[in-house]
């Protein structure tokens, strides 16, 4: 009897370990999540996002931006609303992106509901392929409990039901991955691994970060392989560099073919300018303040928990198993951890940033809860194996710790409100403080971790915390989800419907602003010219000279734009009409304006009487005079025609490279346009001419840190 007992016994232990391995149970729990997943992404697609997501109006405003270029060929049959085109950043950088999406909307028209439905299809083909890529090698439970994770992921949810480019770029980092994976079977794949690789790279330059993620993947299989494959391992290397290499050239052939060469937008060295601190004191400080998980924290407390212990176990494995081919394992440790390295550097973290690692953090949280359910005997994350794991593994507790204090503090002023304490705001402001609080805190749980036995022992308590932990990471999901659902809104649309019937019939109607493109994507007859606040629209012509505005869309709280058009058109700011005010989200008041036709033809009149103006000066100074070019940017500056004007003070600095007053004149206008780097720029080339000059010294100081 004794040993029946103990066979069934056996045997109910086995089915219990192997949930997931029955084929019918499998594809039903694979279904409803994906049913589940797109079913919470396709409902109320034309809703507000979440208010509270995100601080940038980039959230409420990058959809139509990015599928501007797109919209103006479905509509109106060119990518460019002139031959000089005026908005033609997206077009000039992404033009893959933009012959990707154009069929598709080409067939189901321009709208928010059809641009976001694309970023849902995206969505669910990232889930898709991301479980039958991880099945494979972290098995079926990881699997399917990473692929609820992700596609429950409050984060990866808003994201993926906005039109825009990040469903895509994570897309592609997963493609790229699989494969990776698939060229064991074929090595055609590893030639669409360096197609997919520069895909992401032509995207987002975040995407910089997946070389680096590739390249220790290529010496790591070489270190697998040994001397005796490096032939192979060379051809391999051979198709992936040739797929990088011809998508190169095919991305540079594709972009002449859509468009002449132009200059616009942000080379990769202003871009890396842009993102990256300046000197090494700005470095370390960013580098420093490293807590950009406190959205997951937010949103998935639970799961960024398990992530971190995840990363733990998966170092233990490698290291106690280092030559076992572990290469899709090291593909998303690697992942994880050079993005989180790579956000932790850049200056400019807006929340759509973080969304690229959702994906590792579902899959590795899962990877360890998994681990905790099929486990036996005692649980323990850290080892005594090797000095170098521990000390990675003391790094990722550490980082794990840094984010828990970081959180537990926002928590703690957030709840006492304005009545927080300034030693409180001080401490949390001051990142080197929080990491030595943290180096005695983890150092401390870390060697009594490693000093007495596991507080967890055993397969039933083991499965229960994870039990516990699967609940609460799917309860807090649905729970953002719902809060979501019943506090929705959809001012963006009914703002868009709202212009569309109020320009209804006015065929030749073109709105102008920041708004523009945003608030004319439901509308399906008018042209929509996009300019933000002062800085410069065109390259060679003026907003009001180049097209027949006759109405505009500004935000009222943003001074810039208000000022841009007072400033540099008083005559048809004076006249202007205010039909309409809309309500965005509760948190943007933009007014739409009729301009009088009139005050367009008096603006044209003072342009007039500028260029005569401008003939006579001319006509007093010699060709290599810097006077004459001095004079020329007086004039400009006096219309507020400020980007030529700044043309015509460097042509006189290249004549007078010595003349301190240019340099402030130039930065006067570039900071007036918004121009933050160009100002520093030209701020600090006067003061190493006269390095005590006050009034440079005095508009660096106003500078400060604008980027």
């Amino acid at each position: 009897m004794g040993r029946k007992k103990q066979r069934r016994t056996k045997v109910r232990r086995e089915a219990k370990v192997s949930f997931f391995e029955d084929r019918k149970r499998r594809w039903a729990i694979l279904a409803l999540i994906l049913v589940l997943a797109a079913s919470i992404r396709i409902i109320h697609l034309r809703a507000d996002p979440p208010a509270n997501i995100s601080a940038s109006r980039a959230l409420w405003t990058d959809e139509a931006f990015k599928n501007y270029n797109v919209r103006n060929k479905v509509l109106f049959g060119h990518w460019r609303v002139s031959e000089e085109n005026d908005y033609r950043r997206n077009l000039w950088k992404k033009p893959v992106v933009m012959l990707l999406r154009y069929p598709f909307l080409k067939v189901i028209g321009v709208g928010f509901a059809q641009a976001r439905l694309v970023s849902v299809l995206l969505s669910l083909l990232t889930l898709v392929i991301l479980f039958f890529w991880a099945k494979k090698f972290l098995g079926y439970t990881t699997s399917i409990l990473g692929l609820a994770f992700l596609g429950l992921n409050y984060n990866y949810f808003v994201f993926s039901r906005v039109g825009t480019y990040e469903q895509l770029y994570i897309l592609l980092i997963v493609l790229t991955g699989f494969f990776l994976h698939l060229g064991r079977k074929s090595q055609i794949y590893y030639f669409l691994a360096g197609i997919a690789l520069y895909l992401l790279y032509s995207i987002k330059l975040t995407g910089l970060f997946l070389f680096g993620v590739v390249g220790l993947y290529w010496l790591y299989l070489l270190w697998v392989r040994g001397n005796k494959e490096v032939g192979k391992w060379l051809r391999n290397l051979g198709l992936f560099v040739g797929g990088l290499v011809i998508s190169g050239i095919g991305f540079k052939v594709l972009y002449y073919i859509m468009q002449p060469p132009i200059k616009g937008g942000r080379t990769v060295p202003e871009a890396l300018t842009f993102f990256f601190p300046r000197g090494l004191g700005e470095f370390f400080k960013t580098t420093l303040s490293v807590a950009q998980l406190t959205n997951f924290f937010r949103d998935t407390p639970i799961i960024s928990i398990c992530f971190a212990f995840g990363l733990m176990l998966m170092v233990t494995e490698f290291f106690t198993h280092p030559k076992d081919n572990k290469r899709d394992e090291l593909f998303f440790f690697l992942w994880a951890v050079l993005g989180l390295g790579a956000l932790s550097v850049f200056q400019y973290r807006p929340p759509r940033l973080y969304v690229f690692l959702a994906p590792p953090v579902s899959l590795l949280g899962a990877y360890f809860l998994s681990w905790l359910i099929e486990s036996k005997g005692k649980i323990s994350p850290i080892q005594r194996i090797h000095k170098i794991p521990l000390v990675i593994n003391f790094l990722i507790f550490s980082f794990l710790v840094y984010n828990l204090i970081y959180f537990a503090l926002l928590w703690m002023i957030k709840s006492q409100g304005r009545g927080a304490s300034r030693s409180l705001i001080r401490f949390i402001s001051s990142p080197h403080k929080i990491m030595l609080v943290t180096g005695i805190i983890a150092g401390t749980i870390f060697y009594l971790w490693m000093r007495e036995k596991p507080v967890i022992q055993g397969r039933r308590w083991a499965k229960g915390i994870a039990i516990v932990a699967i609940f609460l990471v799917v309860a807090l999901q649905l729970k953002n989800y719902s809060h979501w659902v019943t506090n929705r809104s959809y001012t963006l649309f009914s703002s868009a419907k709202e212009i569309a019937q109020l320009l209804k019939g006015k065929g030749d109607a073109i709105v102008a602003g920041p708004w523009a493109p945003t608030l004319l994507f439901e509308d399906k007859a008018h042209v929509a010219i996009p300019f933000y606040g002062n800085k410069k629209v065109n390259t060679n012509a003026d907003l009001f000279e180049k097209f027949k505005v006759t109405h505009l869309a500004l935000e009222e709280d943003n001074g810039w734009d208000y000022l841009f058009i007072k400033r540099s058109y008083p005559e048809i700011w004076k006249k202007a009409k205010r039909l309409s005010a809309f309500n965005i989200g509760g948190r943007y008041r933009i007014d739409l304006m009729e301009v009088d036709p009139g005050s367009v033809e008096e603006y044209k009149g003072r342009i007039a009487a500028m260029q005569t103006e401008l003939a006579q000066s001319d006509s007093a100074f010699a060709q290599n005079d810097p006077e004459r070019y001095i004079r020329r940017a007086e004039i400009f500056q006096k219309n507020f025609k400020f980007d030529k004007a700044v043309e015509m003070y460097k042509t006189a600095l290249n004549l007078s490279p010595s003349n301190v007053d240019l340099y402030n004149r130039i930065a006067y206008l570039c900071y007036n346009m918004q121009l933050w780097e160009e100002t520093r720029k030209f701020l600090r080339q006067g003061l190493k001419i006269d390095p005590n000059n006050p009034t440079l010294r005095k508009n660096l100081k106003v500078l400060g840190n604008r980027r």
